[in-house]
């Protein structure tokens, strides 16, 4: 390898098999300056480090998408539909029903401004009909397809409700890491999440269970079409024992 001095233009030749990886110096014999020598491995190796820092970074996890109730596949119906009258003096009922058991208060800390927002953690299979079911209760339905996704939507929007099976996306333990996700959460926060654990081991309503796993609602796999009118339920029972917490800090319901 032969080197050529900046300041006498002197010759040196250096043994290649001697010469370092990195940057070097050393000293001329003619005017005895010190010459920095910049090996053509380092060079090269300095071209690919430059290259590989300025690449684009992994893209972010995207979050759980929204369920359209719009846009989604209509649901087969086995018998004839109840006429429209009838379904809007049941709603007119239902709501008397609530204004006379005060669920419907004026106080603004009691008032829900939005409807609730549901995250779904469940197997393919039951996430379209519990989506369904519930966004058609006035949820505001995401449905998770795997970890990331889960915990990405988690951490961009405070969920009101979460709904975990414990068999999603077990190749990745789905279940646990979202499991401890809630458990990281400060109590303030907690408390504003409805934690539900479906599970084929677990006993529906089953407050002893829910208190142990520190989990809302134990749901069994068998009873999950019952989730709808056992988050309405179970929900209402939860506001009215935080009632006035929510009230102290001026905070609305769940």
């Amino acid at each position: 390898m032969i080197i050529v001095c900046s300041h006498c233009s002197a010759r040196l030749q250096l043994d290649e098999t001697k010469v370092p990886s990195r940057s070097f110096t050393v000293r001329c014999p003619k005017c005895q300056q010190a010459v920095q020598i910049q090996p053509p491995r380092f060079e090269q190796d300095e071209r690919e480090r430059r290259a590989e820092g300025s690449a684009p970074r992994e893209a972010r996890p995207i979050p759980a998408p929204a369920f359209n109730l719009e846009t989604a596949q209509p649901a087969p119906r086995s018998g004839a539909s109840e006429p429209a009258s009838e379904l809007a003096g049941e709603e007119l009922l239902n709501a008397l029903a609530r204004l006379l058991r005060g669920e419907q208060s004026g106080a603004v800390a009691h008032r829900r401004r939005r409807q609730r927002r549901v995250l779904l953690c469940v197997e393919q299979s039951a996430r379209e009909p519990l989506a369904r079911a519930l966004s058609e209760n006035n949820y505001e339905v995401y449905i998770a397809a795997n970890t990331s996704q889960a915990i990405e939507r988690m951490r961009e929007d405070q969920m009101d409700v979460l709904v975990l099976d414990a068999e999603f996306d077990a190749a990745e333990q789905g279940a646990a890491f979202i499991a401890r996700e809630i458990k990281a959460l400060r109590p303030a926060e907690r408390r504003r999440l409805f934690f539900v654990q479906i599970s084929p081991t677990l006993r529906t309503g089953d407050a002893h269970v829910a208190f142990l796993h520190n989990i809302n609602l134990a749901v069994n796999s068998a009873d999950i079409r019952e989730l709808p009118s056992l988050l309405d339920y179970t929900i209402r029972s939860y506001n009215e024992l935080y009632k006035d917490y929510f009230a102290a800090l001026q905070l609305a319901p769940l």
